[in-house]
């Protein structure tokens, strides 16, 4: 267990030298972590620093720092030991190479409104991918207790809704939501015609149900269409989700470029990043 009776997170801290924007960076995660920074300040590459299934594809010069020859060095410390991955570039040879534990196992999102909208190609499918765009798949292979219980946690925030599920779309072997009107029986609505908010919103639900589990997810701009309201209530249930009060507990890293976010995050969930001016 970590601090406070709270489960010791997957990662407990993440060391980069070399790594895109990050020249030499040690940084230490919660359960719950919010990177707070402007434009270009690294967030999005101490994310993919998270990701062990994007080491074997570092290149040169992209993910090099300044571009120029060198060595990218990557060390997660976490609650089954530490992993360490490095790459070097030089003159005449490369050479990568990873030791230790194997490193937790991440999901990256990066929701995308249009993607999470569109309705799906019937299949099974347990895990949603990075933009979202077969959620509608992922909800329907869940099994029919757990899309209730999704249902009744979107209308609970939502409440102008008394039900959510999934029907044929109009295209021949595809299916998308439909949403109900939380007055009006028999009123029904496409994802077109509900908020961003809610689409996001549903999209976050589903994602405690993956199968299988992930031990981190990391989430750019959270904050993207949703309320103030709601991205309370978002917010909290990320941090039950991240303590473990929803079942497993996932570690949950968000990056933003809204300082309003703060107001629901608390001070040791922030970690503020910025560039130095001089490098």
């Amino acid at each position: 267990m970590g601090t406070n009776g709270h489960p010791a997170p997957a990662i407990r801290s993440l060391h980069v030298e070399g790594y895109r924007s990050l020249r030499d960076l040690t940084i230490e995660l919660s359960p719950l972590t919010v990177l707070v920074g402007p434009n270009a300040a690294g967030k999005s590459s101490i994310l993919r620093a998270l990701h062990s299934a994007s080491w074997p594809h570092i290149s040169f010069p992209r993910d090099f720092w300044r571009g120029e020859p060198g060595d990218v060095h990557v060390s997660l410390e976490g609650s089954t030991g530490t992993a360490e991955f490095h790459v070097h570039h030089g003159p005449g040879r490369s050479t990568n190479g990873q030791k230790g534990q194997i490193a937790p196992t991440t999901q990256r999102l990066h929701l995308d409104l249009g993607a999470v909208r569109q309705s799906n190609s019937l299949q099974n499918e347990t895990v949603l991918d990075a933009r979202g765009a077969n959620l509608a798949n992922v909800f329907f292979t869940l099994p029919r207790r757990v899309q209730q219980e999704v249902a009744r946690e979107l209308c609970d925030l939502t409440r102008v809704f008394s039900d959510v599920d999934v029907a044929p779309s109009g295209k021949p072997g595809q299916h998308g939501f439909r949403f109900y009107d939380k007055w009006k029986a028999l009123q029904t609505y496409d994802p077109t015609e509900v908020s961003d908010g809610t689409m996001l919103l549903l999209a976050l639900l589903v994602v405690k149900h993956q199968s299988p589990p992930v031990d981190v997810v990391t989430i750019e701009e959270l904050e993207r269409g949703l309320h103030p309201y709601l991205l309370r209530e978002v917010v909290g249930g990320l941090r039950a989700l991240a303590n473990g009060e929803l079942g497993p507990p996932v570690q949950v890293i968000v990056a933003t470029q809204s300082p309003a976010i703060l107001d629901h995050f608390q001070p040791s969930e922030v970690r503020f990043v910025s560039r130095n001016e001089e490098t």
